[in-house]
C-alpha cells in the first residue's frame, strides 16, 4: 500500500506532480518513505507515415542532376548541368519500381531520406495502390491510378528563391537551415524537421556566374494526414496571408515528384558538406 498526494512544484507553483509515499516493510526499522515521482502519462503514439518511393523503370532516367566542372586550357572553367530526365529531358521517367518506407517519427524520417538520398529516386506524398503491379505509372486521377489521396502526414515545403540576408553565413549549412525554417508559417517555426539542400544549391561556390539563392525541402510530420486539396489550401491561405517565404504548392499533390536523390558531381567535390540534416 502506497499514501498518494499532490504537490507542489518549488520551481513552479502553477505546476503540480503526484508523489507516492512508500512506507518500509512492517517490522523493521523506519526510514524516511521512498519518493517516487510518477511518469508524466505519455501522449499516444501517432500510426506510422507510409512514404512510397519510386525510381524510374528507365536506368537511363536521372531522379537527380548532374553537375560536370570543365577545365579549360586557358585556365577557366564552366560548370555544366544535367537535369532531371537527362540532357533536355529526353529521358524522363514514365514508369517506376516503388517501394513504401514506414516511417514513425522524424529522426526516422531522417533516416529513411539518408538512405534514399544516395538512390536515384523520388518520393511521393500519395500512397500506391495496395494492388498495383511491380512498375507502375505516376497517375493520380485517371480510372485505375496508381497512387492515392488518402492523406498523409507528411508534409514537404518548398524553398525555391530564398535570398541570403546579409548577415547570415552561408557556409554555415545549420544556420541557413534555421533561417530557412524562420521563413516558414509561424506553426511550423518550432518544429523539428528535416532540411534537404536542392540539387542546385550552393553552385555559386563553383561558378561566380550562379546565383546565390537558398533552395531546400523541408520534410515535417503533421499531427493529423492531411490529403492533397486540403494541404494545398492551408498553403494557399499561408501565402495570402505574407508573413512568410511564398511556398510551392505543388508538392501537395499526392503524385507530384519530390525530388530527394542527392546530386552527382562530376570533375569536382559537392560544394556543400551536409545537405540533408536534422533540426
Amino acid at each position: 500500500d502506497f499514501t498518494r498526494l499532490t504537490a507542489e512544484n518549488p520551481a513552479d507553483p502553477e505546476k503540480k506532480f503526484s508523489i507516492r509515499f512508500i512506507p518500509p516493510p512492517i517490522g523493521l526499522n523506519p526510514n524516511p518513505p521512498r519518493v517516487v515521482l510518477d511518469a508524466p502519462e505519455a501522449a499516444p503514439a501517432l500510426p506510422p507515415v507510409a512514404v512510397p518511393f519510386l525510381t524510374p523503370f528507365n536506368r537511363k532516367a536521372p531522379a537527380r542532376k548532374t553537375h560536370r566542372l570543365i577545365q579549360h586550357g586557358d585556365g577557366s572553367r564552366t560548370l555544366e548541368t544535367t537535369g532531371y530526365g537527362g540532357a533536355e529531358g529526353t529521358a524522363k521517367a514514365l514508369r517506376f519500381t516503388h517501394c513504401t518506407r514506414q516511417v514513425a517519427d522524424i529522426e526516422d524520417l531522417h533516416t529513411v531520406l539518408r538512405f534514399h538520398s544516395d538512390q536515384n529516386c523520388l518520393a511521393v506524398r500519395g500512397q500506391v495502390r495496395p494492388d498495383a503491379a511491380r512498375v507502375i505509372f505516376r497517375r493520380l486521377a485517371e480510372e485505375g491510378a496508381d497512387i492515392l489521396d488518402s492523406g498523409s502526414r507528411l508534409v514537404v515545403i518548398d524553398l525555391d528563391h530564398e535570398v541570403a540576408p546579409v548577415a547570415l553565413d552561408t557556409d554555415d549549412d545549420l544556420a541557413v537551415g534555421e533561417y530557412l525554417r524562420s521563413r516558414l508559417p509561424a506553426e511550423l517555426r518550432d518544429v523539428s524537421c528535416v532540411v534537404q539542400f536542392s540539387n542546385s544549391y550552393g553552385l555559386w561556390r563553383l561558378d561566380a556566374g550562379r546565383k546565390k539563392e537558398l533552395k531546400a525541402h523541408l520534410w515535417l510530420l503533421n499531427d493529423e494526414p492531411l490529403t492533397g486539396p486540403e494541404l494545398r489550401r492551408w498553403i494557399t491561405a499561408q501565402n495570402r496571408i505574407g508573413d512568410c517565404a511564398q511556398v510551392d504548392p505543388q508538392l501537395s499533390n499526392a503524385n507530384q515528384a519530390i525530388y530527394c536523390a542527392s546530386p552527382v558531381f562530376e570533375g569536382c567535390a559537392d560544394p556543400v558538406r551536409q545537405r540533408l540534416f536534422l533540426l
